[in-house]
């Protein structure tokens, strides 16, 4: 099931790249596993998948602990929810990136604790270009400062931008959502001569229209999974 579902999606993602005149390597699809099970990943894993989002600390740490998922080495988990600074600690060293750095705080005690640790993490800056109240991340003007900071923290590399834009009544309506951030990174690796490589945007409901304006990370989860289970 998982299977046949990934292949219409990787079907639809060589076809989008096609239409940006992009290659498709240059797009990674994250898995969205939060409120899936083991075996679900699993499958996902079995079906060529390797790279896996979670959004709750505690979820994620009973899942990446389960002997059959532990075994898989080449598996990457991606931290994609709002992060408490008490739960950095397990976090380092077993993610590959901390996407959802939503304010500077945040940003210098995983500074610390990584530092403290001999590590380097990587971390996508969290923009919130709407400025909804119902979610986190830097405006597009405090965006500057923040990834300024986050630059000069040790410990820390920042390697690009993440946004969840407000929901659309459909997938073209998100197109300028999408070509936004890209605009937004663009600005910024030029005003503060760094290179932001990474464009994480566009989900289920609109990967392709965020490919065709530059994402280099879709992130996908109920087109592949299916619903999720409500949390207890």
């Amino acid at each position: 099931m998982i299977g046949d579902r990934l292949a219409e999606i990787e079907s639809r993602v060589a076809a989008a790249c096609v239409r940006a005149g992009r290659k498709r390597n240059e797009v990674r699809l994250l898995a969205v596993s939060k409120g899936h099970s083991v075996s679900a990943v699993l499958e996902a894993y079995e079906a060529g998948l390797r790279d896996f989002g979670e959004s709750y600390v505690q979820d994620w740490q009973k899942k990446a602990e389960d002997p059959a998922l532990l075994r898989l080495h080449d598996l990457r988990w991606h931290f994609i929810g709002h992060l408490q600074r008490n739960k950095i600690r397990m976090l380092l060293g077993r993610v590959e990136t901390v996407q959802t750095v939503d304010r500077i705080k945040l940003a210098r005690e995983l500074s610390q604790r990584a530092e403290a640790q001999g590590r380097v993490q990587r971390v996508m800056l969290q923009i919130n270009l709407e400025e909804e109240l119902s979610k986190s991340g830097f405006s597009g003007s405090e965006a500057a400062a923040a990834l300024e900071q986050c630059l000069a923290l040790p410990g820390l590399s920042p390697i690009g931008l993440m946004a969840i834009p407000p929901r659309r009544s459909d997938a073209e309506s998100s197109r300028s959502d999408h070509r936004a951030l890209a605009q937004l990174r663009n600005r910024l690796e030029v005003n503060l001569s760094c290179h932001l490589p990474e464009l994480s945007m566009g989900m289920s409901q609109d990967f392709e229209v965020a490919i065709e304006e530059g994402s280099t990370e879709v992130r996908v989860g109920t087109a592949l999974f299916g619903p999720r289970a409500a949390r207890g």
